[in-house]
């Protein structure tokens, strides 16, 4: 059966974005044209998710409801730094280094330039050898 159907494994969809018979049968985002934002159509896992875990029908899998609905709440109110925080098993000077670090490398991102460092009050020389030190 499934060697029938790989010709069908790969396709690109309207916008180009390529789906394989995976995403377009299990894996679609609940804004997916396709679901026409039918609550109940479980191809799209966070529909699954929200039905499993809402009201709908309580004596259905109670225990895997009672666990994701505890996931929620875990991660509804989850500090975000702490858990990191103690996650890398990071004091609180050294998860200041880090943010710190963080912001930095997002800007030199943004502005690679912000990388070349030069010492202050000092003029940058280019020299056409490599290894050369010029004192400025």
């Amino acid at each position: 059966m499934y060697k029938s159907i790989a010709k069908w494994q790969k396709g690109r969809t309207k916008d180009g974005v390529e789906k394989n018979l995976w995403t377009r049968h299990f894996d679609l985002p609940k804004t997916d044209g396709s679901i026409g934002n039918d609550q109940e159509d479980f191809r799209s896992p966070e529909n699954l998710n929200l039905w499993l875990t809402g009201n709908e029908n309580p004596t259905f899998c109670p225990v895997l409801r009672s666990f994701l609905r505890a996931r929620m709440a875990k991660r509804a109110n989850l500090n975000a730094d702490k858990y990191l925080q103690e996650k890398l098993k990071f004091s609180d000077e050294q998860m200041g280094e880090y943010q710190n670090w963080l912001v930095t490398e997002a800007e030199q991102k943004k502005r690679p330039s912000k990388r070349i460092v030069f010492p202050q009050g000092k003029k940058p020389v280019l020299s056409p050898y490599v290894g050369e030190v010029k004192e400025f």
